[in-house]
């Protein structure tokens, strides 16, 4: 099974709730993975990158995604170790 995360429109609430905030940050991209929990905190530190200030959906929120991989990880759902690599032709120049 391969999973695909896409990193766009990202609102501190669920963005499916006719109700929710508007996005805070810009489109960063998609990734895929074999492992369900090393494509999340890849995600995960793809925002944090992007939004330069640390933990983003602490700050944004309240709470705090690296919870999430640490209980994923502890209830062994995946790796949180990674590797990217970068397909975006324009960057890789």
């Amino acid at each position: 099974m391969v999973y695909i995360n896409v990193i766009a429109n990202i609102s501190i609430l669920c963005d499916c709730a006719s109700w929710a905030p508007p996005p805070f940050m810009d489109d960063i991209g998609i990734v895929a993975s074999k492992d369900m929990l090393a494509i999340d905190k890849a995600s995960l530190d793809l925002v944090n990158e992007h939004y330069g200030a640390g933990d983003t959906f602490a700050k944004e929120s309240g709470t705090s995604g690296n919870s999430q991989i640490d209980y994923g990880y502890s209830i062994g759902l995946g790796n949180r170790h990674y590797i990217l690599i970068n397909t975006d032709e324009e960057k890789n120049e």
